[in-house]
C-alpha cells in the first residue's frame, strides 16, 4: 500500500485535467453564489471526499474501482483547490 496513490498518479499523469475540471466547476460555482461562508464549507467538504477516496484506493481493489476513484478523488482535490481560492479571493476582494 502506497500512501498518497491519487496524488502520485496526479503528478505522473494526464488526470490534472480532472483536478483542473474540479476547479472550475468550483470558482464557477463559487461566482454564482456569493456566500463567502459557503466557499470553506466547500472546501473541507471537498476535501474529506479526497482523503475518503485516497484511503479507499490504498485498498486493493479491482481495475473499476480504482479508476473512478481516480476520478471521483481527483476531482474532488480540484474543487478544493477550487473553493479554497474563491474564498481567497472573496476575502482580498472585500478589503
Amino acid at each position: 500500500m502506497e500512501p498518497f496513490t491519487i496524488l502520485q498518479e496526479l503528478w505522473e499523469s494526464d488526470t490534472v485535467i480532472f483536478a483542473l475540471i474540479g476547479c472550475a466547476v468550483a470558482v464557477w460555482i463559487g461566482i454564482l453564489r456569493k456566500q463567502p461562508g459557503k466557499h470553506l464549507t466547500g472546501a473541507i467538504i471537498s476535501a474529506a471526499l479526497y482523503a475518503v477516496c485516497e484511503i479507499l484506493s490504498g485498498l486493493h481493489t479491482g481495475y473499476m474501482p480504482a479508476i473512478l476513484l481516480l476520478f471521483v478523488g481527483t476531482t474532488a482535490l480540484g474543487s478544493c483547490i477550487g473553493c479554497l481560492l474563491v474564498r481567497f479571493t472573496a476575502i482580498v476582494g472585500k478589503k
